[in-house]
């Protein structure tokens, strides 16, 4: 079996199924494992717009794990879809997201294991379209030999045109659906090299997903996600994307709602990510959390808030934020001295910072992270010294601080694209100098090798693919992933292409190579903001200090996100008397797919399809309320149950109609088989059963070998490095019809798995679990206690 099975089960809640036939196909693919890139907004949103269209069909994939990997080639079968395992070489187009420069092996790894020719150049009529899109695609030359078109923009504003232009190019050959993608704005073709422009989407007119897909496993970011605000006029001159999302749009605090309201219905999520690089510029920052928590009608909702401003934390937020949970409170001040800030242009005061976390404190909170970026343009020595002091000062303040450390990378399309990035020794060094110093912290630097190919790749040209290439074809894939990290392979690669021509300082008056890409910034804006970052004068955000001439929106912004933002009142109720709690026992089936869930992932998809049903679940009490339940002994990954018990807690005697509810919105090959009111004060499940039953089906086992095992005075096993006697354990085991039937006696710490019982018997089988009892005098299920 391999490693998390559920990553490659398709049929999550959401996930569209269609009859493909005369539909154009496309796959969006993203270059990372299953719980990355199902966290990716991108992805969530393209699906939705492509799936919106009736003649197209969407479908996913994503970079399997090594053991996977290895099967795939092994037994030479194909990388398929997750809706419906269909080999990724049959679509029409394949879009992959490119957020990340160590994922360039990836992408060649998926094209291989797909049967799709790496290169553009040797792919024929029968090939997919392949597409990029991201913001690597800002400069797109490192990845040019691989891709046939890049996506420059927001997605969601040109995916229809290219699902058009496949859709009317269907029949033709290749060359043809390469020109009728080229002519579409934003789309860079690079058989057909022109200028192109950004595309930017309008927030308000674009569609947003409420069914986003749920997964069956955790996944990084195991949350609904709402972009609130996209675009930001703060003007960090090392941020690219605060740059090339300008300019910056709003969603009303109604329409957040909305989409919070519904995306919970429809997903049962018990989380919500507020999406938007500058989240408390918003301008209805505060009503917004007033809404999703203290105005709030639907389940318990908990909000996931990104990185704010060290000036940001106020009392007012505070206040709002204290009836949800204690989140760490994360800040980025980058730089250890004010002067270096102005540099940046993140134009935040030590007390602002200082102020932020005292005020958290004397609120409840307790964590603190705090983000600081090293080998800065115009950085001294004495700024890193101060990073030392300023995290001193933190720690005076907060029990638990954490330090994250990451060398800069000069990005295209920012003030420092010109700008030298340090080399690898020196960051090395401070990265030492920084380890040596704070002490007591959390404490996380960046591995300098890794910025350093970073900074090669998305400064870099046509000839870094062929070094991009010649990584991979050494083997070198899931690069991000510490445990395979090579970068000695890197370093050997990279050396034979010169890799100082990609880091050294470049001259502003020279073309970059990448300037065929209108990032919809004008030039001559980045390149004062260039100069006035080496004067160290910080320029003030456009809402406060009139309009930059960035040229995004011409002087058009219709907001003032930076006035003093509405003060909410928040009046503090007397706490309402819970309701009387009714106790219901249900038993379930989990099978087909299902089994390879773990115990925690078929928990979570239990919980959430009753947040779906709306049936009146209590809650738990306190920051974090959590629905009540409890469930009975755990089943190990891989095996079915036709007895999995649980105990929920709720607010109104159960109905009959909650069966049929809870089953609409349970997945295939798992279902609600009945349910009825206990007494509260019941035991749990897990304490009360000591018996069960499973089944071995398709397996033939000689009355010999039966015979032998129950024949054993001792099954000794060895777990966590001790020997254990587990042959109480095993009541019977009887040979039936297609299989064997086990009693197992449920002894804690000594009790025989199927797997530890299957290899005595020299079988495999599918298992399958058929029920649970209490055995005193007699046999007891869970249901009749």
């Amino acid at each position: 079996m391999f490693q998390r099975p559920g990553r490659y089960t398709g049929g999550e809640i959401n996930s569209v199924v269609k009859d493909p036939r005369g539909k154009v196909r496309i796959g969006l693919v993203f270059p990372e494992v299953y719980e990355i890139g199902m966290s990716n907004l991108g992805q969530r949103i393209l699906y939705h717009v492509f799936n919106s269209l009736p003649w197209v069909y969407c479908e996913r994939a994503y970079l399997p794990w090594v053991d996977r990997i290895e099967y795939l080639k092994r037994s030479k079968e194909p990388l398929t879809s997750l809706e419906t395992g269909t080999p990724l070489r049959e679509f029409d187009m394949l879009g992959f997201t490119l957020e990340y420069e160590l994922n360039a092996t990836n992408v060649l790894e998926i094209l291989s294991l797909s049967g799709i020719p790496v290169r553009a150049e040797e792919r024929g009529d029968k090939d997919p379209i392949i597409i990029a899109g991201g913001t690597l695609t800002c400069n797109p030359l490192p990845f040019l030999p691989f891709f046939d078109a890049f996506v420059i923009g927001d997605g969601e504003d040109v995916a229809v045109e290219i699902a058009e232009a496949l859709r009317e190019t269907k029949r033709e050959k290749r060359i043809k659906k390469l020109e009728a993608l080229s002519s579409i704005s934003g789309v860079y073709v690079p058989l057909f090299p022109r200028q192109v422009k950004r595309r930017i989407a309008d927030l308000n007119r674009s569609p947003f997903p409420t069914a986003q897909v749920v997964p069956w496993i955790e996944i990084t970011h195991d949350r609904f996600i709402v972009e609130v605000a996209r675009g930001c006029t703060r003007g960090c001159r090392f941020c690219q994307a605060g740059i090339i999302y300008r300019p910056t749009r709003e969603r009303s605090k109604e329409e957040i709602k909305e989409i919070v309201m519904e995306g919970i219905r429809k997903t049962g999520w018990e989380e919500v990510g507020l999406l938007s690089l500058s989240l408390s510029d918003h301008t209805q920052f505060y009503e917004i959390i007033e809404e999703l928590y203290w105005k709030w009608e639907g389940p318990p909702l908990n909000l996931s808030l990104p990185s704010l401003r060290g000036d940001a934390f106020t009392r007012e937020l505070a206040l709002l934020l204290k009836k949800g949970k204690r989140f760490t409170l994360t800040i980025a001040p980058e730089a250890g001295t004010e002067r270096l800030r102005k540099i940046i242009n993140k134009d935040v005061k030590d007390e602002d910072i200082i102020n932020s976390c005292r005020i958290a404190r004397e609120n409840g909170w307790t964590h603190v992270k705090l983000y600081f970026m090293i080998g800065l343009p115009g950085e001294r020595w004495e700024d890193i010294e101060e990073i030392v002091r300023l995290v001193n000062e933190v720690k005076k303040v907060m029990p638990r601080v954490h330090v994250r450390i990451s060398p800069f990378v000069p990005r295209p399309f920012t003030p420092f694209q010109w700008e030298r990035q340090e080399g690898i020794e020196e960051l090395e060094e401070k990265e030492r100098f920084l380890k040596s110093r704070i002490r007591k912290v959390e404490l996380r630097q960046r591995d300098p090798v890794v910025s350093w190919i970073e900074g090669i790749i998305c400064r870099g040209d046509e000839e870094v693919s062929q070094a991009i290439e010649e990584v991979w074809r050494e083997g070198r894939i899931l690069q991000a992933w510490g445990e395979f990290f090579s970068p000695e392979c890197w370093k050997k690669v990279f050396k034979k292409i010169n890799p100082e021509v990609y880091l050294k300082e470049k001259n502003p008056e020279q073309e970059l190579p990448w300037e065929f890409i209108d990032a919809g910034i004008e030039r001559r804006f980045l390149v004062e903001e260039y100069q006035r970052a080496k004067s160290g004068i910080p320029t003030p955000d456009c809402r406060v200090g009139g309009c930059t001439g960035c040229g995004a929106c011409r002087g058009e912004i219709a907001f003032d996100s930076l006035r003093e933002k509405k003060r909410v009142k928040i009046e503090v109720m007397d706490e309402i008397k819970e309701p009387p709690l009714f106790r219901v026992r249900v038993r379930a089936v989990k099978k087909e797919n299902l089994r390879y869930l773990s115990h925690l992932d078929w928990m979570r998809m239990v919980i959430r399809a009753l947040r779906r049903s709306e049936i009146p679940l209590a809650y738990t009490k306190g920051f974090t309320p959590q629905a009540r339940l409890s469930f009975g002994p755990a089943l190990r990954l891989g095996e079915e149950s036709e007895a999995e018990y649980f105990d929920l807690w709720v607010y109104t005697p159960p109905e009959k109609e909650w069966i049929e509810k809870i089953n609409r919105e349970m997945p295939e090959g798992g279902a609600i088989l009945e349910m009825k009111e206990v007494p509260l004060n019941v035991p749990s499940i897990a304490s009360w059963v000591n018996f069960a039953v499973y089944r071995i089906e398709d397996v033939e086992v000689p009355q010999e070998r039966v015979k032998e095992v129950m024949e054993k005075e001792k099954i000794v096993v060895e777990r966590k490095g001790k020997e254990i006697d587990i042959r109480e354990s095993v009541e019977y085991i009887e040979r039936v019809k297609n299989g064997i039937e086990v009693g197992i006696n449920l002894i804690p710490g000594k009790t025989i798995r199927m797997d530890e019982l299957m290899e005595l018997l020299g079988v495999a089988g599918r298992v399958v679990r058929k029920e649970i009892y209490r055995k005193e005098e007699k046999l007891l299920t869970p249901m009749e206690i």
